[in-house]
């Protein structure tokens, strides 16, 4: 008999969820959505339990930051204007 245990992954809403021009920052959360899915199938049987907490939005500079980056790509990179 295997002891119980708990592995806990913290990750974000935005693995579930994607925005424009946020693939570089969606990709890597439901990455891990899905490792932790998985993982919680196999290690089940050896009474391994996994919990994802999915942290949602908070109060930070992350949309500036990401908008001063998207204004300093060349224009013939980027599509779309904001």
């Amino acid at each position: 008999m295997y002891a119980k245990t708990k592995t806990i992954n913290t990750s974000s809403t935005d693995g579930k969820v994607y925005t424009l021009f946020g693939a570089w920052y969606h990709a890597p959360k439901h990455a891990l959505e899905e490792f932790s899915d998985s993982l919680k199938i196999k290690t089940k049987p050896f009474g391994i339990d996994v919990i994802i907490i999915e942290i949602g939005a908070t109060n930070s500079e992350w949309a500036d930051i990401v908008l001063h980056l998207f204004r300093a790509c060349p224009r013939e990179i980027r599509k779309y204007d904001i």
